[in-house]
């Protein structure tokens, strides 16, 4: 879409409108975690967990049709309720939302970088692009954004000795 097909559907360029957004809360998904590592888009996190499972459970995720883990989980639950309700027995679905739960963890462990792996500059850099917003939640599962929230609380500690340091000295 070009910039105008974009605007007539109230989409704009960050730039255009982030003074709008100054002391808001701010949600950050799945896409804030992608920007520093691709190792945390749903295919690649799919992909290894499926590596976990042996041939049956990994067929048995796949004919899901998709890479969502929480999508997933949703229907198996959906289904153990259903079932419920129906009186139907179905033993294999309390191992499989243990396994797709457990797999999902573990493969985040595999995969999360380590301290020194991490590009502290791009950490920095998102650090300080959020520091107009209030309050930050995150619904991401890797440690990025506490790595981030720890920069900023940082920040803030020597901006406020620095003003007590200023204060002290003006008296």
């Amino acid at each position: 879409m070009t910039p105008d097909e974009l605007q007539e559907v109230d989409v704009y360029q960050w730039g255009d409108c982030a003074v709008d957004f100054v002391g808001a809360d701010l949600l950050t998904g799945n896409g804030f975690s992608l920007r520093l590592s691709p190792n945390f888009s749903y295919k690649s996190l799919f992909t290894e967990f499926l590596k976990q499972c042996n041939s049956t459970e990994s067929s048995q995720f796949q004919a899901f049709d998709t890479t969502n883990f929480e999508e997933i989980q949703y229907k198996l639950l959906s289904t153990k309720n259903v079932n419920s309700i129906y009186d139907i027995e179905c033993p294999q679905i309390p191992p499989a939302v243990s396994k797709l739960r457990d797999g999902l963890i573990a493969t985040i462990q595999a995969n999360h970088p380590s301290a020194s792996e991490t590009n502290d500059s791009a950490i920095t850099a998102l650090s300080q692009s959020l520091d107009t917003f209030s309050n930050i939640y995150t619904l991401n599962y890797d440690l990025y954004m506490y790595r981030i929230l720890e920069l900023r609380y940082s920040k803030l500690q020597r901006v406020g000795e620095k003003a007590k340091e200023k204060a002290n000295h003006s008296i």
